[in-house]
């Protein structure tokens, strides 16, 4: 099973409802392995594309210590696919509310040490999910950091 989530770290709680991101070229293109290194303190080993295709792509992060990032992005998400999307998140017992992330931000956790963290804003859907051995506790943060760096790098400011 494949988990995946994100995070922007160093935002301020409600701080991204005033901009809308830029879609990177592909989810491969949405963080670099430095970043994604700096953020889990892990060497990574490898990155490879999962998917790529036009208004979906997909990524895969592994560092030495055997830890998994998945980082998924949907293109040109419209209206009533986020609003479905929001809310079959909002009623599902197993997800917790992100605030300050996105218009609506929910994170999964699981017993076997993932996180997945679901993103909609704007016109992108972003699902990071972060994988290490032991529990969900040490996978959350990552994810949300990871998260949060991927939308702010596609920041783009109203003129």
């Amino acid at each position: 099973m494949v988990f995946r989530a994100v995070v922007i770290a160093g935002v301020a709680e409600g701080s991204m409802a005033a901009w809308t991101p830029a879609a990177p070229a592909s989810a491969c293109d949405a963080i670099s392995i430095p970043e994604v290194a700096d953020v889990l303190g892990e060497s990574v080993s490898s990155r490879g594309a999962l998917i790529n295709k036009a208004e979906l792509s997909a990524c895969s992060f592994v560092t030495e210590q055997g830890t998994r990032i998945s980082i998924v992005v949907r293109r040109s998400v419209g209206p009533d696919w986020k609003n479905i999307q929001l809310g079959r998140m909002r009623s599902a017992s197993t997800l917790r509310p992100v605030p300050g992330l996105g218009e609506g931000a929910f994170l999964y956790e699981n017993r076997k040490g993932a996180a997945v963290l679901c993103v909609l804003h704007s016109t992108l859907y972003v699902q990071v999910s972060v994988v290490r051995a032991g529990n969900s506790l040490e996978s959350q943060a990552p994810a949300e950091q990871l998260s949060r760096r991927i939308l702010m790098e596609r920041r783009e400011v109203p003129a």
